[in-house]
């Protein structure tokens, strides 16, 4: 383990590692400090090229960028930018949130630096309609079917009874007949009517709102019934809700690189120097340089030289900076590099974009681009042998391989089986989050591993045996880092690390510690619409499992237990265990809670075709 000290000018404290490669067998890093700056360090000293470099990529529109990319990760509001402008709205309408902004003349001098917030939409928060109500209240009354009764009741001059209602028995006996003598007529009248006891509370149609407040209640009774009338009142008109939106501009006197700008949402600072703004946040080794992405740039270093960035008199091995967004379109924030073949496939959000890149840099040349897929996370994009990427994009787990037969990247739906269940675990968590999740390749098996919150998201892909296989692991802490030393895998969630495996690498969960859950998709035996009746089951495994069979793709609580009990043997030559059943469509769900290894190599379900002699 190696320890080093990265100290920034007048020593802020450091917020957070951006990203780590090895150059050489030293270090080179990009972090982020509380003073709103980035800075780059080669073997713990500062790459301050980088101020030169990042000043000159930087500009108001750089810094609003900054700003709301920050914003948005935080999952509070959403924030868009156009030019030196940022928009900030509610997620959800109605939702109300404070904003303030500000800026600092960080080096006081003449530049005067300003972020200047207004309101574009007041927030509107939602009003729930409530019905205007009256009340018919019976008071008294016999029972004589010729004259006792209520004639009519109206609202407003509107008729509420077809047919007048008789006093009987008691006065919340005759309430709850005039009730339903008004709910009869209430596509005529447009009003309805509950009873409760002696009283009738007549209702307003839905959508009238405030209107009808004020109309008169009028009954009409006949003989000895006495009633008493509550005009209508309390009605409540619906309010829709409106989103907040909030503005942000970011300007001053004369741009200073040096400035802070500022943005407080709900309590929350974002920040960031225009220097930070136009500095690179990603590294990539290759080719005897680091390559690092900042905004449409991708930068690199003086071959040999990563602490040489400025140096720029001999084109072929000097430093310098390839502007992808003139090769690319949507190619304006850049995220991350990663190496595909000889090349090296160069991620923005929307756009991947491929470069020929030489250690003569006089010979870097575009070679080719996919639209419409990238990575959402600079970590996740991480190379699998030679011709394969994987990376976390907006859609879910995709890779990059060549189509067949030629060398032209393609994207792989190889995670597309898994796609809900992944969409759902970015959904969970916010921006800032999302946009850390961390992949590596497992050093022993070559398990591609994806850390995102509190969930480790596995690929085990052999294709020479056919194995293509999700799994997740909920470990009970969130991962934001991972390393490799040898044939040891580490992860670090924050200030303790953890081992994958042990220092042995056979430390397995103790019995009842975690439990492992195997499910296939729903199996047809290339026959979706003949009936199987299921005879038998096989498993070849290590471990107790318990062994469930899923009948029914509507309904994954419908299962057959296999009767065996615990399974912890292979099986395959031994007695087939019998399951019986009869469906179109079958999978397998096996759990395992037992100490040590726990393997699930292969299983067989045995059927017989519904009618076969």
């Amino acid at each position: 383990m190696q320890y080093q000290q990265l100290a920034a000018p007048s020593t802020p404290d450091m917020i957070r590692v951006v990203d780590v490669k090895a150059f050489d067998g030293k270090l080179y890093v990009v972090a982020e400090y509380d003073d709103g700056n980035l800075y780059h360090f080669y073997d713990g000293s500062r790459v301050t090229g980088w101020d030169t470099l990042g000043d000159a990529n930087s500009s108001y529109e750089a810094v609003a960028e900054a700003l709301a990319a920050r914003i948005e990760a935080s999952g509070v509001v959403r924030a868009r930018v156009a030019g030196a402008a940022i928009q900030i709205t509610a997620k959800t309408a109605g939702t109300e949130f404070t904003c303030t902004a500000a800026a600092t003349d960080v080096d006081a001098d003449s530049s005067v630096p300003t972020a200047t917030r207004s309101a574009v939409t007041a927030n509107v928060s939602e009003v729930e309609e409530v019905l205007s109500t009256g009340s018919v209240q019976i008071t008294g009354g016999t029972f004589d079917p010729g004259n006792n009764k209520i004639n009519q009741v109206t609202v407003n001059g509107v008729p509420l009874l077809e047919d007048p209602v008789l006093w009987t028995t008691s006065n919340n006996a005759t309430a709850n007949a005039l009730a339903i003598e008004i709910n009869n007529n209430s596509l005529t009248s447009g009003y309805s009517a509950t009873a409760a006891d002696d009283t009738v509370t007549i209702s307003a149609a839905p959508g009238t709102g405030t209107t009808p407040n004020g109309y008169a209640v009028a009954s009409v009774p006949a003989g000895d019934v006495t009633t008493i009338d509550a005009n209508m009142a309390d009605g409540v008109a619906y309010v829709a809700p409106v989103a907040q939106v909030d503005k942000v501009v970011i300007a001053g006197s004369s741009f200073d690189a040096t400035d802070l700008w500022q943005v407080v949402v709900n309590g929350t600072t974002y920040q960031t120097t225009g220097r930070a703004a136009g500095t690179g946040t990603s590294v990539f080794v290759f080719k005897k340089r680091v390559w690092s992405t900042a905004r449409s740039l991708l930068r690199y270093c003086q071959v040999n030289d990563p602490a040489d960035w400025t140096t720029t008199a001999t084109p072929a091995s000097d430093a310098g900076f390839i502007n992808i967004s003139s090769d690319s379109e949507g190619a304006q924030s850049l995220v991350c590099l990663a190496k595909y073949y000889n090349s090296a496939a160069i991620f923005s959000r929307q756009t991947i974009t491929f470069y020929q890149l030489f250690v003569d840099a006089t010979n870097n040349a575009l070679d080719n681009s996919l639209e419409s897929t990238g990575t959402v996370s600079a970590r996740s994009a991480i190379p699998y042998g030679n011709n394969d990427v994987y990376y976390l994009s907006d859609s879910g787990i995709r890779s990059i391989r060549a189509r067949e037969g030629t060398d032209t990247p393609a994207v792989s739906d190889v995670g597309s089986a898994l796609d809900p269940f992944v969409q759902e675990v970015m959904r969970a968590v916010d921006g800032d989050t999302l946009g850390r999740a961390v992949a590596i390749i497992e050093p022993i098996d070559g398990r591609y591993m994806l850390a995102v919150g509190d969930k480790i998201i596995t690929l085990s892909y052999f294709p020479s045996s056919k194995i293509t296989a999700w799994t997740y692991i909920e470990p009970g802490f969130s991962v934001t880092d991972f390393a490799k030393s040898g044939r040891e895998l580490y992860s670090r969630a924050g200030d303790t690390i953890y081992i994958y495996g042990g220092f042995d690498g056979e430390t397995y969960p103790d019995e009842d510690e975690q439990e492992t859950v195997f499910e296939t998709p729903f199996m047809a035996a290339n026959d979706p619409a003949g009936k199987k009746q299921l005879t038998g089951f096989d498993a070849a495994l290590e471990g107790d499992w318990v062994g469930k069979i899923l009948v029914d793709p509507n309904d994954t609580q419908k299962v057959l237990n296999i009767p065996a009990g615990v399974l912890n043997r292979t099986t395959y030559h031994l007695p087939e265990i019998k399951i019986p059943g009869l469906t179109s469509h079958m999978a397998f769900r096996g759990t395992c809670a037992s100490a040590g290894m726990r393997v699930f190599s292969s299983l067989a379900i045995h059927y017989d075709k519904e009618g076969a002699a």
